[in-house]
């Protein structure tokens, strides 16, 4: 079918984040402002809780778009890749643009902060743009946790939209343009975090009343994921579903992941590769299952 001039009119992100049941919500004060691009700290449970509000405002945002897709007899699927190809390019003209002078970036419209945020999880690539492309204005700085949590949570009906409040269908991103300044392919970036935020919605820990020791124990396992790369060099090791959580949360605020995965593996910068095949990834967790049994005494994988 053809599509033309046709207006989406979106929910705002309040909209979108809010669910339908109270979750645990960690409060503004547990965030550290401080995550400074010079320190090399772990992320806080108040990051990775704010994460997997994001990660859930993801979800819905897809869920969203569907449903206007499915409403408007559009082909499955359609509307959705179209929306990613639009978030690109609006991507690339807000890292080319956004005043990255201060302390912190300020945060983007859900679209753009979606793509920023699947980038930042291939960080080899997304380092290479920000030096090479960027010239290195962005300084590795990551998501501020802090405004996004707030923004997440407000109830101010003032609240700046993250997202576009209208989608015009009929503009198509230049993908030569896109093509041209990276190489790196974005919306199959998006896909495959998508997958990883569908995981992390249908888990509920936000929902849970031990939210709070889920997230504990999981910074405390990445440490030991991070014990098991630096003493074994060239193995490759997959993490289990909380602990890359905390992988991905880390690696949002760029600088601070690769001076973290320096400092811990005597110099050595750890890439995060999300698009392995099955066979590499079964075979990377049963490295990681061995390892950390023989390295701690306890089992890698484990029910939350």
């Amino acid at each position: 079918m053809t599509i033309t001039n046709i207006d989406i009119t979106m929910p705002s992100l309040r909209q979108i984040a809010k669910p339908q049941s109270q979750p645990y919500l960690p409060p503004v004060t547990g965030i550290q402002p401080d995550f400074s691009s010079q320190t090399a700290r772990l992320p806080s449970v108040s990051e990775c809780a704010t994460h997997l509000q994001l990660l859930n405002a993801i979800v819905r945002l897809k869920f969203a778009v569907d449903k206007w897709g499915k409403m408007k007899e559009i082909p499955e699927g359609r509307a959705w890749n179209h929306f990613c190809d639009t978030a690109v390019a609006k991507f690339l003209r807000w890292s080319e643009n956004v005043d990255a002078s201060k302390q912190t970036i300020p945060v983007p419209p859900l679209d753009v902060l979606m793509v920023w945020h699947s980038f930042m999880l291939n960080p080899k690539d997304y380092i290479r743009y920000a030096n090479r492309v960027l010239q290195g204005r962005l300084g590795g700085k990551g998501i501020d946790w802090q405004q996004l949590k707030l923004e997440l949570d407000s109830n101010d009906e003032d609240m700046p939209d993250y997202m576009a409040s209208l989608i015009d269908m009929t503009q198509l991103s230049d993908q030569q343009e896109v093509s041209r300044v990276c190489d790196f392919d974005m919306v199959a970036a998006i896909q495959r975090q998508l997958k990883f935020s569908e995981k992390m919605y249908n888990a509920k820990y936000l929902k849970s009343r031990f939210s709070d020791d889920i997230l504990t124990d999981a910074i405390d396992r990445y440490e030991k994921f991070f014990t098991l790369i630096a003493e074994n060099p060239g193995v490759r090791i997959a993490p289990t579903q909380d602990i890359d959580l905390v992988w991905h949360t880390h690696q949002l605020w760029p600088k601070s992941y690769v001076a973290y995965s320096r400092q811990r593996t005597n110099g050595r910068f750890v890439n995060h590769n999300d698009n392995l095949d099955d066979d590499t990834l079964e075979e990377s967790g049963i490295n990681g299952e061995t390892l950390f049994f023989e390295r701690f005494g306890t089992a890698y994988r484990i029910c939350l």
